[in-house]
């Protein structure tokens, strides 16, 4: 399946002075201190378990925020995730299939294109095979395609479980592949 990545990011921690060196206190309830006291030997962070040592501030930091990261991120559950990949991979589908179109008519010569593996870099693909074209606008069958195919893509990415633009998609592609 392809990868159809939410939009969702954990923040980063945001640091403050602790009287034993630096503190992070998201607002899940854990605080994540690192102990400089001990400059140029070692830094430490309290609550680690067994606690750890970094030889700099900036690797004790790191380790803080993947630690953060990993606990936020292990109480979250994709919502549709199911569903999702499935509409993902069939878009990319899609997808696939107009730009091996779009390479066979416009781009015979080229046998060292290679797709991109997700939705986002195989629909940007299309749109440079189409804007290298010499005017995009002379084959409105292309372009209705790319259209569709952008606004399906777009629905699915938002999480919108209906389909409006696929009837519009299946017409520019049989338009497409028939040559009408």
């Amino acid at each position: 399946m392809r990868a159809c990545k939410g939009r969702v990011r954990v923040m980063p921690l945001e640091w403050e002075h602790h009287p034993a060196g630096k503190i992070a206190a998201p607002p899940t309830g854990h605080a994540y201190i690192i102990d400089t006291r001990m400059k140029g030997r070692c830094y430490s962070i309290k609550g680690f378990n067994p606690e750890r040592q970094f030889d700099s501030l900036d690797e004790a930091k790191a380790a803080a925020q993947a630690d953060y990261e990993a606990r936020i991120l292990a109480a979250l559950e994709p919502a549709h995730e199911i569903r999702a990949d499935q509409d993902c991979e069939q878009a990319y589908q899609y997808a696939l299939t107009l730009a091996d179109v779009l390479r066979k008519k416009h781009y015979p010569d080229n046998t060292d294109w290679r797709p991109l593996g997700d939705l986002v870099g195989l629909l940007t693909q299309i749109d440079n095979m189409v804007a290298d074209l010499c005017d995009p606008t002379q084959d409105e069958r292309v372009r209705a395609l790319v259209m569709a195919l952008h606004g399906e893509a777009t629905h699915r990415l938002n999480g919108h479980p209906h389909r409006p633009d696929m009837p519009k998609v299946y017409a520019a592609l049989r338009a497409l592949e028939q040559g009408e």
